[in-house]
């Protein structure tokens, strides 16, 4: 007879990985580099340590708006399951960033256009670095962002590069293509080198793109996730949470989101998390603390 599975996988299938069609983006580092992001690849699998931080992450926040999880006194039970199913969207968005892995959220670019040719003008000074000023209005007062006037130095320089050359054994200068942004930094009066650009790029133009906004605004859209929550949100207002009836609403919601971006059931969430996080002993470990128990024998105690 063969032996129980112990439990649920440490990790799930992603049903929605993110796209490797736009999988670009910036490495940590001086300078920062552009590379190449396997998204697909790095997405495809879901670890339980992934989703442990999501969870708790999604339930902090559902908690701190418990008093909003209830049917309101004048509402029906429609009404509240669709103002509640709007509340759930809007926390899922606010930890985007423990959610980052799904692609079930979507960035739509949304019109008009921002006019950053006129707001951020990019001159080329005759030293051959640019500089880049804000001629638009002050932000508004609590908000952040560039001031009328507020401007910054940047240039594009060739670094030197050098190879060893084992007959002479000696470094010796190599022709390069490589190419960097940096950026003046007015405190220490020097420059610093801000991003290292690919070989085959227009540095002028990346130069344009990178120290400048974009010239579009993106809006965040999680297409049909509202109405894949809406069940689990009727059936918690009748009182039907399963398993997690004794965590309360804002554990029962995580749940569902992750649910939601998984294609689980929540409970199967629940139980995924919970044998994460409350691992089973081994066979072997507990037939030996077993027998201990029974001779009345214990492992002896340091000194």
């Amino acid at each position: 007879m063969s032996r129980k599975k112990p439990g649920p996988k440490a990790r799930r299938r992603n049903p929605h990985p993110l796209d490797d069609e736009n999988a670009e983006g910036w490495r940590e580092g001086s300078p920062a580099e552009w590379v190449k992001v396997p998204l697909s690849a790095e997405t495809a699998w879901i670890a339980a340590n992934q989703l442990d931080t999501a969870e708790r992450a999604l339930r902090k926040s559902f908690k701190a708006r418990r008093r909003e999880l209830s049917c309101r006194p004048s509402e029906t039970l429609r009404t509240a399951t669709k103002r509640i199913t709007g509340l759930v969207r809007e926390v899922a968005e606010e930890n985007a960033d423990d959610l980052w892995w799904t692609g079930r959220r979507q960035l739509e670019s949304v019109d008009p256009p921002v006019p950053v040719d006129r707001l951020y003008p990019l001159i080329q000074n005759p030293d051959g670095s640019w500089t880049v000023r804000y001629v638009g209005p002050d932000p508004k007062p609590g908000s952040q962002g560039p001031k009328h006037g507020a401007e910054c130095r940047y240039r594009i320089t060739s670094p030197p590069q050098q190879r060893y050359d084992e007959a002479t054994r000696s470094w010796k200068a190599m022709a390069t293509t490589a190419r960097l942004i940096e950026e003046h930094d007015m405190a220490s009066q020097s420059w610093k080198p801000l991003i290292a650009l690919p070989e085959t790029v227009d540095a002028e133009e990346w130069l344009r793109s990178v120290v400048r906004p974009t010239g579009w605004e993106l809006k965040v859209t999680w297409p049909d996730f509202e109405r894949d929550v809406r069940n689990h949100i009727e059936r918690m207002l009748r009182g039907e949470k399963g398993r997690a009836r004794r965590e309360g609403r804002f554990a029962y919601l995580a749940y569902v989101v992750l649910g939601v971006l998984l294609n689980m059931d929540p409970g199967k969430v629940r139980a995924l998390l919970d044998n994460y996080r409350h691992p089973r002993r081994s066979k072997t470990k507990n037939s030996a603390a077993t027998g201990q128990r029974m001779s009345g024998t214990s492992s002896p105690s340091a000194p």
